[in-house]
Parts: C-alpha cells; sequence; structure tokens
C-alpha cells in the first residue's frame, strides 16, 4: 500500500473512532446511574415513613442536578407515594403542563399514577416523539399488551428495541420478561426477569416476577427461597414479608410464619399491635412460650390489650394462656404499658374537638319505629355506631358497661350501621346480637345516608353528645380501654361550647 493509500486508511479509522466516540458521548450510561445505585445502597429499603421520607429527600436533592435521571425520578416517586400521593401528582402534572410534548415527561406523570389504561392512552404519542429512551420503549411495550385487543406483535419489537439499546436498563428486561410471557415463553421470560433483577438487586419487581415464573414452572421451593433470600437482605421490607407470610400461612409453616411476624412487627409495631399476628402463628404451633413471648415484645412498644390478645382463644388456649410460668410478667408488662399511656391518651381525647351540632339524627328502633336523638336533649349521650359484622364489638359492650356504672346519668345510646343484612333481615339480626352482647341501653338502626352524614368510613364510631345537642368530640376505630377515653370526653362535655349558631 504507497503512501497516500496509507494516509487515507489512517484518516478512516481515526474517523470512525470519533464517530464511535461521539456517539458513545450522546448515549445515556448503561446500568443504574450512580446516583441511583448510591441511594439504593444507602436507602436500600426504605419503606418506614420516617426513612422513606429521608430517602426521598435526598433524592430530590440529588434531582436537582441529575433531573434527566428518570430512574431517579423514579425513586423518589416511590419513596413518597404512600405519603405525599397529592402534592406528587402536582408536581408531576405541573412538569407535563410545561412541557406536554416530551416523551419522558409522559412517562414519569403516567409512572406516578400506576394505571394500565392510562399508560395505555398515552403512550403511543410518547412513542412518537421517541422512540429510543429505555424507559419510553419499556413502557411502551407494556402499554400495547394492555391496549383492546392487546398488540402482542408491536409490544415484542419494542420490548426487543429496549433491550437492544439499552441491556443495562432493568427497565427494558422487564418488559421484555413480560412480553416473553405473554407469548407462553415463560422460560425466556425467567431469564429476562433473572437479568433484570441482577441489574438492580435491591428493586422488588424484577424479583417477584422471577418467583412468579418459577411457581408457573413447577419450581415453588426455589421461588420461597429467592424471596426468602431477598427479605433476607431487605428485612422491613413489607411486600416481601406479605408474600412470604401468604405462603408460610398457605403450607401452614407456623415456625417460619411465626419468625418473619416478630421480625416485620420490629419495623412495623403498630402500638404493639402487629405481634398479635407472631402470637396467633404460635398458638397454630401450639406453643404458649411463643405465645407470651410475642406479647411481652408487643408491651415493649405499647400494647396493654389482654382482651383482644385473647378474643380469638378457645377455652382451652386461655387455660394453657394462663398456666404459662412467663404469663403474670407479661400481666405486669401490660399493666405497665397501660399506665404509661394512661396520661397522654387523656390529653389526645380532647385534643381535637368538632362541637357540631346534631339535626334531623334520625333512626329507628329495634321494633321499626322513627326515633330522634332530640329525646335525649339536656343529657350528655354517647353514641356508638357499630355492626353486627365487627369482631370487636363484644370488647366493647364489656367497656361501655363499666362506663354506665362510672356515670348512670349518661346517656349510652348504639346506632347500627353499615350491615351487610337484607333488609327484611336487618332489625331481626341486630336484636339478636344485641342479645347475645347483653346489650341493655338504647339500640337504634341508621341507614346509609346516616352513616355519611356523620363521616364514618369504617367501625367503630363514638361520638360524646353535650347536654345542648352539640357533637363535641368523636374518636374512629377500635381502642382499648375506650370507657378511659369516653369518660375524659364526657367531662370536658359538661362544659358548655358557644358557637356562632348556639
Amino acid at each position: 500500500m504507497d503512501a497516500k493509500m496509507k494516509r487515507l486508511s489512517g484518516g478512516l479509522v481515526l474517523l470512525l473512532l470519533a464517530l464511535g466516540l461521539l456517539a458513545c458521548s450522546q448515549q445515556r450510561p448503561e446500568g443504574l446511574s450512580p446516583q441511583v445505585e448510591f441511594l439504593w445502597r444507602q436507602h436500600s429499603n426504605p419503606h418506614a415513613e420516617d426513612a422513606a421520607r429521608r430517602a426521598a429527600s435526598e433524592a430530590k436533592t440529588l434531582l436537582a442536578d441529575h433531573d434527566d435521571d428518570i430512574e431517579l425520578h423514579f425513586y423518589y416517586q416511590d419513596r413518597l407515594r404512600d405519603y405525599e400521593a397529592d402534592s406528587l401528582a402536582r408536581e408531576y402534572q405541573q412538569r407535563l403542563d410545561r412541557d406536554p410534548n416530551d416523551a419522558v415527561n409522559i412517562v414519569l406523570e403516567a409512572y406516578l399514577r400506576k394505571s394500565g389504561p392510562y399508560l395505555t392512552q398515552v403512550m403511543p404519542a410518547a412513542l412518537e416523539r421517541d422512540s429510543t429512551t429505555a424507559e419510553v420503549l419499556a413502557f411502551g411495550a407494556i402499554a400495547m399488551m394492555g391496549s383492546r385487543p392487546p398488540d402482542s406483535v408491536r409490544a415484542m419489537e419494542l420490548a426487543q428495541r429496549a433491550t437492544e439499546l439499552h441491556p443495562g436498563s432493568y427497565q427494558a428486561w422487564i418488559a421484555r420478561s413480560m412480553v416473553e410471557k405473554k407469548f407462553g415463553n415463560k422460560e425466556t421470560a425467567l431469564d429476562y426477569a433473572h437479568t433484570a433483577a441482577e441489574i438492580n438487586p435491591w428493586h422488588f419487581e424484577p424479583v417477584l416476577m422471577e418467583a412468579g415464573l418459577m411457581d408457573d414452572l413447577g419450581a415453588e421451593q426455589q421461588a420461597t427461597k429467592l424471596i426468602e433470600d431477598f427479605h433476607a437482605s431487605q428485612p422491613s421490607h413489607a411486600p416481601s414479608y406479605r408474600w412470604l407470610s401468604r405462603r408460610y400461612e398457605q403450607a401452614q409453616d407456623w415456625k417460619k410464619l411465626y419468625d418473619i411476624e416478630m421480625s416485620i412487627s420490629q419495623w412495623y409495631p403498630e402500638d404493639g399491635y402487629a405481634f398479635v399476628y407472631a402470637a396467633n402463628a404460635a398458638r397454630k404451633l401450639d406453643d404458649f412460650d411463643l405465645v407470651v413471648a410475642a406479647y411481652m415484645k408487643a408491651a415493649e412498644f405499647g400494647f396493654f390489650d389482654l382482651e383482644y390478645a385473647t378474643m380469638d382463644f378457645t377455652p382451652d388456649e386461655q387455660d394453657q394462656f394462663r398456666a404459662n410460668e412467663g404469663y403474670d410478667g407479661m400481666i405486669a408488662a401490660f399493666d405497665a404499658a397501660h399506665e404509661a399511656a394512661r396520661a397522654k391518651r387523656a390529653e389526645d381525647a380532647v385534643d381535637r374537638p368538632i362541637n357540631i351540632r346534631l339535626r334531623n339524627f334520625q333512626a329507628r328502633d329495634l321494633d321499626g319505629n322513627p326515633v330522634d336523638l332530640n329525646q335525649y336533649r339536656g343529657k350528655i349521650v354517647v353514641l356508638d355506631f357499630w355492626a353486627t359484622h365487627e369482631r370487636t364489638h363484644s370488647i366493647t359492650v364489656d367497656r361501655l358497661k363499666q362506663l354506665r356504672e362510672q356515670y348512670p346519668a349518661v346517656v349510652v345510646l348504639s346506632v347500627s350501621v353499615m350491615e351487610r343484612h337484607a333488609p327484611e333481615k336487618l332489625f331481626n339480626r341486630v336484636a339478636k346480637s344485641v342479645r347475645e352482647q347483653g346489650m341493655d341501653w338504647p339500640v337504634w338502626v341508621g341507614d346509609e345516608e346516616l352513616a355519611t352524614r356523620m363521616r364514618i368510613s369504617f367501625l367503630p364510631v363514638f361520638a360524646v353528645v353535650d347536654a345542648d345537642g352539640y357533637a363535641r368530640y368523636r374518636v374512629q376505630g377500635y381502642h382499648p380501654y375506650i370507657d378511659e377515653i369516653l369518660a375524659t370526653m364526657i367531662d370536658a362535655a359538661r362544659e358548655p361550647v358557644y358557637t356562632s349558631d348556639s
């Protein structure tokens, strides 16, 4: 080759290298971005609210300099989704409003909604504007599978293009796995789900896909082991806990269920009530040492509700429970937790008065006759909104009986709402439950309109009405020692309230 040809050949090589470098500089880096990987390592499972908010705050700071990092946006959204849904929706809707033609903005808003029909609606427009970004292609493929009828061929084209252009995008491999499963290629789909999980080992979605495909292929034990390993790496991870708890219950593996309930309850104690699930698993094992151990741990987080703890015990289980050598120590722990909470409970009871005058409060008595709350004007009334299917009402009844002994001049009035009985059977069923529970005070039957007016979304609900007909205080949900809470409210309701319409 002469010198001139060598120079031309060398120049061509340099040109090709330069073009390659230019193309690489314009391509998005494959795999998780350094920002997202940093956050996953620092906050691998920020599901508890405080941890989630801290992780979201760090993600928001990073987004100031890395706004084009789509996975960073996903991470940020996932952390706040359960706690700031409305503000997140406004934030990403405003982002889309500023530039509605940006495909990434469309994807980010669609991801936040977590709505299949909405994704199917908006992704065709996003694909017209962007046919190269990994997430646009991946979500486009998923949208094509959700269309009516599904466009599986187009979905496969998009998923293949996503993985070919972006082999380091776990979202691309998730989409590819979903499409392969749709085509019935479950073993291939499992391989692709595994690839996604290797790229992002902290994210549960690809691991969950792997486990589901293993189940489909008859490898249930491997699926369980996979989720167990994931949960062991992130012991506060609630979705993997829920998956495993269902699996253990189906297999009646009560010891594993007990262990995981004890573990997860440390992260989400719910004032100690979460440990009740561990105690129930120990009951299935017939191991009352473990039952007592669960309730001792519950007491550390403030649990002191013996009636709730033993609500479902058989007489034989009650005997075994009381005979356990740890029982007396557990009762002492309950008593200490109860006493420690007393002052705060009294303070919280009257912290947020509602002071709403009740007008036209009507219902029917158990004989079907119309009744009106005005007949008790001049007296303090405790309203107990309940239903026959409410499991904890038997505990509430005992507490209301104690309240009546303490305040004989106060009217206790139970109003049945949100029942599940046919209209022709309603009054008989309510009356039967009243007799069984020994409710020896007035019981009325309300309707859906009354429940709506009283803003009742779940039961039980209590309200304390003063002598002038004002609902002064309200309690929603089951509470241990409700008589103590209501007593504090009754004492406060003795003082008149003055409002503009009084």
